[in-house]
């Protein structure tokens, strides 16, 4: 019986007392603003039946790039604390909980926005590779990325329609009025 017990003791120190839920990170950029400041958005996805208890960090790298701030949204806080960016901006660590359900969110599934990151480009990078913002959390990095949008066709071809249909028009009307100003004889 003591020897069950010793085991028992044993396992209780050896197995993990609060579990962490398994997190899928995912993330957007928007397009630069005036100023150059690009804003993406942080989403985790928890499955049922799982949850986040306490404090959670995600490493974020940039690649080319400077990390001006980090807010949390909604019920889900920044630790200011423990969160930081890094003086030249390149790296932080940004440290959120859910403040509402006495801390425990439960999974549902779905992709919820726990946080908004602002970066802008490194203005001292002349090269050609991208510039992204990675983030972190015990799994493959996930990249953020500014979002890019095709040029847009200018111009329609209404105009162009509407100039050959008056060149036509203008045309008709000089033919027509060319046969009709004869002058007659009284």
């Amino acid at each position: 019986m003591k020897k069950l017990l010793g085991l028992a003791l044993i396992a209780l120190l050896i197995l993990p007392l609060t579990a962490k839920a398994t997190i899928t990170l995912s993330g957007s950029g928007s397009q630069a603003d005036e100023n150059g400041i690009i804003t993406g958005n942080i989403y985790v996805t928890v499955e049922t039946a799982e949850e986040i208890i306490g404090n959670t960090t995600i490493k974020l790298e940039g690649n080319h790039v400077l990390i001006k701030s980090i807010e949390g949204i909604g019920a889900w806080v920044k630790d200011e604390e423990n969160s930081f960016i890094a003086e030249d901006g390149k790296t932080a660590t940004y440290v959120f909980k859910y403040s509402d359900n006495n801390g425990v969110y439960e999974g549902t599934g779905e992709k919820v926005q726990i946080g908004i990151v602002k970066y802008q480009h490194d203005p001292e990078y002349a090269g050609t590779e991208p510039c992204n913002l990675v983030m972190r959390y015990n799994e493959a990095p996930v990249t953020i990325e500014e979002k890019q949008t095709p040029n847009a066709k200018t111009g329609s071809v209404l105009p162009y329609v509407g100039i050959i249909a008056g060149v036509s028009l203008i045309a008709a009307a000089y033919v027509i009025s060319k046969k009709t100003n004869k002058l007659y004889k009284i």
